[in-house]
């Protein structure tokens, strides 16, 4: 994992940690709720709902947004920083004179517009956090999490006045449905919702690469580029498969980074691409691409020789077995993904289950342990298969320390 991944797993962390302290809080409301007399309910809901564990909730989403606003403008920077002085070559080259990152105005302004859109869009990513439950129909509902959490409050108390047997089946429902779908965020303008910590994770990468891109751009006008090269990373998605590590003049380069462009793409060897409805490859650095550009001038040596990209292609198409199927490397990384999110979404079920109270869920935790064993086992299978590096901090809620740039 990059020292880029790492700091943007520190933030996605503080999010995770979040989910689970807020199910927690609904946890423990639902469990007061289930030892109460019908007599007692109403006094403790309002109590509930206007309450100690309300503020609970709003505090833990504060902290959290105020802390990964600093975060995010520390990574940005940080980066920045570091790509500024690996550009440092090429002005040698050039004859041209190196400007620190400190000097350099430019890049200092879009570093500052990015971070300005990438906290607007985290504002406005955060700002609608939603909690999917069910009603006491049985039906999945999406509300912010205030409203939410009123909901289930309501509903919890309608299940204990109908009886106790009533109100424990209802609550296992609840307690997997919130749970498995955490923190949910509306992250684009058709209305699609994700896990609020995979939301953050994209957007952060995009902004990234993003910030990259555009930086590499000026950087290279100071230059005098004439040429950009695609970075390089093991196991590839297929349609970046043949295209990293080469370089394009400016060109080409427009026509790979315009999605609408149907039609050849060549890079300066004349090697030719062809993006068509059947093979549409993705711009460089959007769309969950892990690459991005960097500015160069035709005539020095790539920072990859063909050999050395022909032997990371062969090993990602080696691949593995593992239950009774072949897969590339790159399909193990997805993989490995899907496994990571599944642990989380299981141990998030457990832990609300405990705070609910084990009268109310001991089944739940039993059949969550049961799964996580499962899951780990699987995981732990994958990895050694596969020879894919595990990554069991994406799977559970820890804490990364900070990482330091050297």
């Amino acid at each position: 994992m990059s020292k880029e991944d790492l700091l943007i797993e520190r933030l996605v962390n503080r999010i995770q940690n979040a989910n689970t302290d807020i199910l927690k809080v609904i946890g423990n409301s639902i469990n007061k709720i289930g030892k109460l007399k019908p007599s007692d309910i109403y006094l403790i809901q309002q109590q509930l709902k206007y309450g100690e564990n309300l503020e609970k909730i709003i505090k833990i989403l504060d902290k959290m947004t105020m802390l990964n606003r600093k975060d995010i403008v520390d990574i940005l920077e940080a980066v920045a920083k570091k790509d500024q002085e690996f550009a440092k070559v090429y002005y040698e080259a050039k004859n041209k004179i190196y400007i620190p990152f400190e000097e350099n105005i430019s890049l200092q302004q879009k570093l500052t517009e990015i971070k300005n859109v990438t906290l607007e869009a985290y504002r406005n990513i955060s700002s609608t956090n939603n909690l999917i439950y069910l009603d006491r129909f049985g039906n999945k509902i999406s509300k912010p999490i205030v409203q939410a959490y009123w909901q289930v409050i309501d509903d919890a108390v309608i299940n204990v006045s109908m009886g106790k047997e009533t109100f424990q089946e209802a609550m296992k429902k609840q307690i997997r449905m919130l749970a498995s779908n955490g923190i949910q965020s509306i992250e684009d303008s058709s209305g699609r919702k994700m896990r609020l910590d995979s939301a953050i994770r994209m957007n952060m990468q995009d902004a990234l690469k993003e910030m990259t891109i555009a930086q590499q751009e000026i950087i290279g006008e100071q230059f005098d580029y004439d040429a950009m090269e695609v970075s390089v990373h093991e196991y590839p998605a297929p349609d970046h498969e043949d295209i990293q590590g080469h370089i394009f003049n400016l060109d080409n380069w427009k026509l790979l980074q315009d999605y609408t462009y149907i039609g050849e793409i060549k890079d300066i060897n004349g090697k030719t691409y062809l993006r068509d409805g059947g093979n549409p490859i993705r711009p460089i650095g959007v769309l969950n691409c892990r690459h991005s550009g960097y500015a160069t001038v035709k005539g020095v040596k790539p920072r990859y020789s063909q050999e050395q990209l022909n032997e990371i292609n062969k090993n990602n198409k080696k691949g593995f077995k593992f239950d009774g199927k072949e897969y590339t490397m790159y399909e193990g990384t997805q993989l490995q993904r899907q496994m990571e999110l599944e642990m989380r979404k299981t141990k998030d079920i457990k832990d609300m289950a405990v705070a609910s109270g084990e009268d109310n869920a001991k089944e739940v935790i039993e059949q969550s342990n049961k799964k996580l064993r499962q899951l780990s086992s699987k995981y732990t299978e994958l990895c050694r298969l596969s020879g894919l590096t595990p990554y069991r901090e994406r799977a559970r809620i820890v804490r990364i320390s900070d990482v330091m740039w050297k």
